[in-house]
């Protein structure tokens, strides 16, 4: 089920939630079991790693054709051992780079994955959620780094609090929208938000 991204930028003056009795949970990356020349039929298969009984790749959609679809080029999917398609993210096109970062913590069994994306300059990252075998779509990280070689994973920081997940990025300031409309903002308190299947930019 994908996420919607709504209300995107919402005022720094909105209401947070402070409550002392919650915890906080850190997310750290961590390196997967990674499955060597593997192969879907379909697919040109970028990279191919073992979550639990599941397998999560990524790779280009050679059936489809970018003339006559907008839903075309590399995805995320998530295949059980059969190696059938439990979930397939929407195509990204043809794109230099579409490599995915896994994220865990140490309370509860929730993964995050974020997919940085490249052309010849780095712009942003798609991200989703594992959890009990299934993965969902959280949505379109689209910040980068102050300075060209510094990619949104170079500066990604992952927390979670009463259920909600926080995106924040550890730099003095960030790149928004990381392309021919990219903007350089300070950052302070910049962040993404999700929850209850929506994505909110906190700016």
């Amino acid at each position: 089920m994908e996420a919607k991204l709504e209300n995107p930028i919402v005022s720094v003056e909105s209401e947070q939630k402070d409550d002392k009795h919650s915890e906080n949970i850190n997310y750290l990356e961590f390196n997967p079991n990674t499955l060597s020349n593997f192969k879907l039929v379909g697919y040109d298969i970028e990279k191919a790693y073992k979550l639990g009984s599941k397998i999560i790749v990524t790779g280009y959609d050679k059936k489809k054709n970018p003339d006559a679809n907008e839903d075309w080029g590399d995805q995320l999917l998530l295949l059980n051992t059969k190696n059938e398609i439990l979930f397939k993210s929407k195509g990204v096109g043809d794109v230099y780079l579409f490599e995915p970062h896994f994220y865990k913590n140490e309370t509860n069994d929730k993964i995050i994955i974020v997919c940085q994306l490249a052309y010849e300059y780095f712009f942003g990252g798609e991200a989703f959620l594992y959890e009990n075998g299934q993965v969902e779509y959280i949505g379109n990280i689209d910040i980068e780094g102050k300075y060209e070689q510094t990619n949104l994973i170079d500066i990604l920081q992952l927390n979670e609090r009463n259920n909600e997940i926080f995106f924040t990025f550890n730099s003095d300031s960030i790149t928004y929208k990381p392309s021919n409309d990219a903007v350089i903002l300070k950052n302070t308190t910049i962040r993404y938000e999700y929850k209850n299947k929506i994505l909110k930019l906190i700016m």
